[in-house]
């Protein structure tokens, strides 16, 4: 993984090593260097050789949902300390103790190691600045803040809804993260199945079509773990969020059952990365799904989040116009509509993604303002739609937002130049379908279509920090950015068109 620059997770089974580590790297970590914000690493002349500071990717994706406006209940299991490390106005529901953990739950210590580009480590070179995480949870691998009570305790926490008025009795966001803690855990006895079917009948039945779901994906090796879990919770997903290296996995994951044995390479092309999520998209968005409960969906947004650009997808009406009409009869007949089929799901979906573009940016850098003189562009200065034309001839269908093709020859790979102007570039094609995709899920009837849908894609190349100074959360930050930008309460989704 250090070779290929690629970020990764990995538990540690053996107790004693770990504690010896967590104890060591203690010891490295200075009194003014005990906690961190987003911003304050570069504030000082020197880098503190350890801290410490709020980790967990749910804590993570709730802090940045919550400094961006969202109204934020996170439902976790949390130690004193943590619990003290959160923004003032961010709500922490928390399940009872079982699974045999105390009731007043002890801090899960991850430990960082951050290097950076052009570090060596005996004989190889690491391409580019990341991290490799050493975890030994108790909480996490046993989904802890999942509980039967987890929806009813956040009816009477508050007076609820995204931004603070009105009451809901569903929200309107629902984020799974950090599963990967479970990956190779070594629990005894291992309830981790017993776990991930709790999941799927939260997901199945509690959640209406109301509450988007959004799963942010992270690094797995434990083949059968992580094939049961996409097969249990993915027919339950609206939006997936994924790096580099995670795509591959679940395109190799979906398509012949396994993880994928290579890393991929640190700076991927553009072409092959939209391939990989139009393969992800036709396979999740399949009539052969599993339907199980009415809260089974298919996928209708991709957020792939890489060093050197933003890419997300998600499904938009063809006619935006009857889309608001049949969301508006459904709504006064009192109907749940099911707006993510509508492609009224997710909006603005350039604005995400320039807004993770800069939040990868100020990440990485740690800083609030973006310095040119420590900022590099990656991408090229154009790139194809498409690695493979003869599989996703929809992409050769591209439309520009205006509605003009990219290019005047169907037959040609259309490409997208970058603007300096207009940086983030956005268009239209048919959703994703290949000939022949063997689904590996199970079949059933295929689900009725109320009008007819495409994708918006939009690209938003990063203004890569070439002095890094973390990469660690940057995923979640970007992830959440990204979401809280699309993401509108019921009441302003039926102001206008979107």
């Amino acid at each position: 993984m250090f070779a290929s620059g690629a970020a990764a997770e990995r538990y540690v089974a053996n107790k004693t090593l770990f504690n010896f580590l967590v104890e060591h790297a203690t010891n490295l970590v200075t009194p003014s260097a005990t906690t961190t914000g987003d911003t304050d690493l570069n504030t000082s002349s020197r880098r503190p050789r350890a801290y410490f500071s709020l980790g967990g990717n749910a804590p993570v994706m709730a802090k940045r949902l919550a400094r961006e406006g969202a109204e934020v209940t996170l439902a976790a299991r949390l130690s004193p300390r943590e619990r003290a490390a959160l923004p003032t106005g961010l709500r922490v529901i928390s399940a009872p103790a079982a699974f045999g953990l105390p009731d007043v739950p002890l801090s899960d210590v991850h430990l960082i190691l951050e290097y950076g580009r052009g570090s060596l480590w005996r004989n190889f070179t690491a391409p580019r600045a990341n991290r490799y995480i050493l975890i030994r949870d108790e909480e996490n691998p046993r989904l802890s803040g999942l509980w039967s009570g987890l929806l009813p305790a956040w009816r009477g926490s508050a007076n609820l809804g995204l931004l603070g008025k009105g009451i809901q009795s569903t929200p309107d966001l629902f984020v799974i993260s950090g599963l990967q803690t479970m990956d190779n855990s070594a629990l005894s006895p291992d309830i981790r199945p017993e776990r991930l079917d709790h999941l799927k009948w939260f997901l199945s039945t509690q959640l209406t079509p109301l509450t988007l779901v959004h799963f942010e994906l992270a690094s797995f090796v434990e083949t059968e773990f992580v094939r049961n879990l996409t097969q249990a919770i993915l027919p339950y997903i609206d939006s997936i969020g994924c790096n580099e290296q995670e795509l591959p996995n679940l395109v190799s994951l979906l398509s012949i059952g396994r993880v994928s044995p290579h890393a991929s390479v640190s700076t991927p092309r553009a072409a092959v990365m939209l391939d990989g999520m139009r393969e992800v998209w036709s396979l999740l968005t399949d009539p052969a799904l599993p339907k199980v409960g009415p809260s089974r969906r298919r996928l209708s947004r991709i957020h792939l989040h890489t060093l050197g650009y933003q890419i997300i997808m998600v499904r938009r009406p063809v006619n935006l116009v009857q889309a608001r009409k049949v969301e508006e009869e459904a709504n006064a007949s009192g109907e749940a509509v099911n707006i993510a089929e509508l492609g009224r799901a997710w909006p603005f979906t350039r604005a995400a993604a320039a807004k993770a573009s800069l939040i990868a940016h100020r990440h990485t850098c740690a800083t609030a303002a973006i310095d040119p003189v420590l900022t590099r562009l990656l991408m090229d200065d154009s790139f194809a739609v498409t690695a493979d034309p003869d599989r996703w001839a929809s992409a050769l269908l591209a439309t520009s937002i205006a509605g003009t093709g990219l290019l005047a020859t169907s037959k040609s790979v259309p490409r997208i130049h970058f603007n300096a102007s207009a940086p983030v570039s956005c268009w239209y094609e048919p959703e994703p379908a290949a000939a022949a995709v063997p689904s590996a899920l199970s079949s059933s009837p295929p689900p009725s279509r109320q009008l007819e849908t495409r994708v918006e894609i939009c690209v938003a190349p990063v203004p890569v920090c070439s002095k890094v100074t973390r990469t660690v959360g940057a995923g979640d930050n970007i992830s959440a950015g990204a979401l809280r930008a699309q993401l509108t309460t019921r009441a302003h989704r039926n102001r206008g068109p979107r």
